[in-house]
């Protein structure tokens, strides 16, 4: 493939490292973001400044725009998940731990395919609507033409059409889409105390 035996072996040893680090803060940073105020902002920011300060290459590569996509998925995520939390549609477990394990029936199973199957269509249905409306709006304010080639090859249009397509899409994984099971009635009942 892409990567040598070294690439691995470094790339594990520094995840590693990186666990060591991360893993003690990730309930400080889980509460932090569900309850703040002002974590939209922060994650909106940090997002939108990390693909602004990615490194330039001195030739074509799909790299940046692979992880402006990353950027605006997980944006979008937390962005849904603090939707969620602030009006009160997720919220603590009611009793404390051990909890008792829910094994899946055939009842189960199929819910888990039919949301997955939904959840799947409505992502699939958002991209291309939010993909074309983002390209047309960031073209329009920008002034330049979206059926020119080198338009969309622009690092600013690629940028902006991807980040605000796949926020979106990340809100709609965890907000829109248990909306829709909610109304449904297929909901997964122990969605909304999982924080």
């Amino acid at each position: 493939g892409m990567h040598t035996l070294l690439d691995i072996i470094g790339g594990l040893v520094l995840v590693s490292l990186l666990m060591i680090v991360v893993i003690p803060l990730v309930d400080f940073v889980d509460h932090f973001q569900l309850t703040c105020i002002y974590s939209p902002l922060i994650i909106l920011s940090a997002s939108i400044a990390m693909a602004i300060l990615y490194p330039q290459s001195d030739r074509r590569s799909p790299a940046r725009g692979d992880t402006t996509i990353i950027l605006g998925t997980g944006s979008g995520i937390y962005l849904g998940a603090w939707l969620n939390f602030q009006l009160g549609i997720i919220r603590g477990p009611g009793l404390p731990p051990p909890y008792q394990i829910i094994w899946p029936d055939y009842t189960l199973i199929g819910l888990a395919l039919l949301r997955a199957s939904i959840g799947i269509l409505c992502i699939v249905a958002s991209r291309a609507f939010f993909k074309s409306l983002s390209y047309a709006i960031v073209c329009y304010v920008l002034r330049l033409n979206p059926k020119a080639l080198e338009t969309k090859q622009k690092t600013v249009v690629e940028m902006s059409y991807k980040f605000i397509t796949y926020i979106t899409i990340g809100i709609m994984i965890t907000y829109i889409s248990p909306i829709v099971f909610r109304f449904l009635n297929i909901e997964r009942i122990t969605m909304f105390t999982e924080v």
